[in-house]
């Protein structure tokens, strides 16, 4: 078996699917593939939630629309400061997560399902539970 030398520390494959991802700390990553394909030419982005269909849509837009998120563009891909979008939605992540996304041509946005939200409300706490 021939060992083949590893010649670089931040190489990375290219991405070839598009994707998107739900950083644990609150953003919204577009791979590579995705920006070329959907919203390359974007700086901004509205961001819309279907609670019934646990989906979100990113819709994007020029800078200035109004509700838009700023796009920002990077060598892997792009990246969007959703964290009250998230929040609010009950849409938070423990950890990163990647999601398979495509592009719906009626709402001009791209579409990936994150599941149904938890119900809303606090746990109960060892001072709410009823003593026995």
């Amino acid at each position: 078996m021939a060992f083949e030398l590893y010649e670089g520390r931040n190489q990375r494959p290219q991405d070839v699917e598009p994707r998107v991802s739900i950083w644990k700390f609150g953003m919204i990553a577009f791979n590579r593939a995705a920006m070329e394909h959907w919203v390359k030419d974007a700086d901004a982005a509205q961001l819309f939630y279907d609670a019934e269909g646990g989906r979100v849509a990113v819709k994007p837009c020029a800078k200035g629309t109004p509700h838009a998120y700023a796009l920002q563009h990077t060598k892997a891909g792009g990246t969007i400061n959703a964290k009250s979008f998230l929040t609010y939605h009950n849409q938070t992540r423990k950890s990163s997560e990647h999601f398979v996304a495509e592009w719906n041509d009626e709402l001009k946005a791209v579409v990936f399902a994150v599941g149904k939200a938890p119900a809303a409300g606090k746990a109960p706490t060892a001072r709410s539970k009823e003593k026995g």
